[in-house]
């Protein structure tokens, strides 16, 4: 009989697992099922299992929830900038229509629900492990951000926007190349973090209020950002929680 492998879960072996994952397509309805399959994930993990994850899985017939497996994974996990993108492909419609309708009508106690829900996202997000944003989005310079920083490389405000950054069509100043020129590819850090854009020290926005100012942002952000994603399914949970107590009291 074959031992289970005690190794720790690579970019390989989770993508494996994710394509495992996503392959399902039968909703599940028990709700015991589903907290036993996200109890044998976090054991698993805990092992650094694999086999033993997918061995479980298939032991009890998980065909849905889907994605189950792999978002307790990047729950747990650094993030895999890989595996990431490809839960966004899946996903990303589902969020977008949730946004939108939390647009249309908004949750009771919506801001008390996202300040909860911020600080468990940071607790969950490394990133350090991501850098996604730096990577593959550029901010928008204010006045103020392009006079402090060019001075801070002891440079005219002219100097440095002809250096390093454009006007987009709608006349902001963003930078030329992505990723960041102020990004440090071996280690993730911003090389100017303590004088960083306003727009890069707010990023993700999440408790940004009025909410409905910042709707489009997040349908944007979670397609780059793991913690506006981890954001937009937990107050999904909640929302879905609540409109589940409140038809059972009607």
């Amino acid at each position: 009989m074959q031992t289970v492998s005690q190794k720790a879960l690579g970019p390989e072996e989770l993508q494996e697992l994710f394509e495992f994952a996503s392959t399902t397509t039968t909703r599940i309805n028990n709700n015991k099922r589903m907290k036993f399959c996200f109890v044998v994930t976090k054991i698993a993990i805990a092992a650094n299992s694999l086999r033993k994850i997918l061995c479980e899985a298939k032991r009890i017939k998980v065909q849905e929830y889907r994605m189950i497996i792999f978002a307790t994974i990047l729950k747990n996990m650094q993030i895999n900038l890989k595996s990431f993108r490809l839960l966004v492909r899946h996903h990303k419609s589902r969020l977008k229509r949730f946004l939108s309708k939390i647009e249309r009508k908004q949750p009771k106690n919506i801001y008390a629900t996202l300040e909860k829900i911020d600080k468990e996202v940071w607790k969950e997000t490394d990133c350090l492990s991501c850098a996604n944003c730096c990577k593959t989005m550029t901010p928008t310079y204010t006045v103020k951000d392009i006079n402090r920083i060019s001075k801070h490389f002891k440079m005219t405000p002219d100097a440095f926007r002809k250096k390093w950054l454009k006007k987009d069509r709608e006349g902001d100043w963003m930078n030329k190349h992505i990723p960041c020129q102020f990004l440090n590819h071996e280690t993730n850090m911003c090389n100017i973090y303590a004088i960083r854009p306003e727009d890069c020290s707010g990023f993700p926005h999440l408790t940004k209020r009025k909410l409905s100012d910042y709707i489009h942002v997040h349908k944007q952000n979670l397609e780059y950002c793991p913690a506006t994603y981890k954001m937009v399914e937990k107050l999904k949970e909640v929302v879905n929680l609540q409109s589940s107590v409140g038809s059972q009291k009607v």
